[in-house]
């Protein structure tokens, strides 16, 4: 005879990466049924922005997510260039590449760090965090900013990279590079890791599709999809990396896309300094840098964030603020398969399964 009782985790808990809030119907130590509860930390964001003018809202896009707030910058001043019909140099789009990647570094970092933590390997939260820190010193050095980053503005990037500048990032992608290597050495020679997350929280190709994932776990499913290679933008199409994907669909192989992910992005910001085109990457004179006024009209763009395909509706009424803004970030797609993935599996699991599937969760909230 089963003796099922209802257990409610959340919205706020020491191991949750954002508030929401999990039901779970337990039969002993098994899950058997569980639903997810969000919108505890909503932001109001689009309606924020159409009450300011389109490049006020620049420095706001970074708190859509700030673990990821470049390619939140990509995907809006993306928006609004071609909606106007703004053309963006070679050298600034080189350089927002170089921007997103660095910036993918930072998520996956902050992601495998918290994580892992939650498994019980503290180590790798303080080594996450140490490496991480390499690439937000170069942002201070560079831009500026060491969290909420605003390197974009509409037609170009907000500051130029010096020669010492470039050096310095060189020398620093050395490091990590070696770092990723060992980590995902560590990882994949340890029993205990290969132990909680291999076969745990598995979803099949088909289901990934169904379920409308994105980002590093539709391809930790064996979905090869990147909105880099399908769409280019910036100067993606002009660079050569590989979509990593793995074909387990469990919570091992959503860690190794990342940490594989990881290495490409170094590959990236290598091929993006060697080949750097001339040039002045800042807005030219004639973009105005407060009122900008695209003309009537409307667009959908997206952009590969670093946990997917980050999608925004933009429309136009020839103002100076955006009539309408509705984004469709990553997360809110990636919570979906939650509740059916914990289905079946141990409550021990639980933070395995929903940390393998990297919740940003303010960027879910609308």
């Amino acid at each position: 005879m089963t003796k099922e009782m209802e257990i409610h985790i959340g919205p706020q808990g020491p191991q949750q990466p954002g508030p929401y809030q999990l039901f779970l119907t337990v039969d002993e130590e098994e899950i058997v049924d569980a639903e997810i509860d969000i919108g505890y930390v909503h932001k109001g964001v689009e309606k924020i922005a159409e009450n300011r003018t389109y490049t006020g809202f620049i420095p706001l896009s970074d708190r859509v997510c700030y673990v990821d707030s470049v390619n939140n910058n990509q995907f809006y001043c993306q928006a609004i260039e071609e909606l106007a019909g703004i053309e963006v140099s070679e050298r600034a789009k080189y350089l927002r590449v170089l921007f997103m990647e660095m910036q993918r570094l930072i998520s996956h970092y902050v992601w495998l760090g918290e994580w892992l933590s939650e498994l019980g390997w503290f180590s790798f939260l303080l080594w996450g965090f140490r490496d991480r820190e390499h690439i937000l010193k170069l942002f201070e050095e560079t831009i500026g900013g060491r969290l909420n980053m605003s390197t974009h503005r509409v037609g170009g990037v907000r500051k130029d990279i010096t020669e010492d500048m470039i050096q310095n990032i060189y020398e620093e992608v050395e490091t990590i590079e070696e770092r990723v290597k060992e980590y995902k050495d560590i990882l994949t020679d340890n029993s205990v890791f290969i132990n909680r997350t291999k076969d745990v929280g598995k979803m099949s190709e088909r289901e990934a599709k169904e379920l409308g994932v994105v980002g590093p776990v539709i391809r930790g499913s064996g979905v090869q999809t990147d909105i880099r290679k399908l769409d280019p933008y910036a100067a993606y199409d002009q660079l050569n990396f590989d979509v990593p994907s793995y074909k387990g669909g469990d919570a091992y192989a959503r860690t190794m896309v990342r940490l594989d992910e990881m290495l490409e992005s170094i590959k990236i910001i290598r091929q993006v300094l060697d080949d750097l085109p001339e040039g002045d990457p800042t807005p030219p004179d004639e973009i105005p840098l407060l009122n900008i006024n695209p003309p009537e009209g409307e667009v959908y763009t997206r952009v590969e964030a670093a946990r997917g395909e980050f999608r925004a509706y933009l429309v136009s009424d020839g103002s100076d603020q955006p009539y309408r803004l509705k984004m469709s970030g990553p997360t809110y797609s990636n919570m979906q398969p939650l509740p059916k993935l914990l289905v079946g599996e141990y409550i021990a699991d639980l933070y395995a399964i929903a940390g393998s599937l990297d919740f940003c969760v303010s960027e879910a909230d609308r």
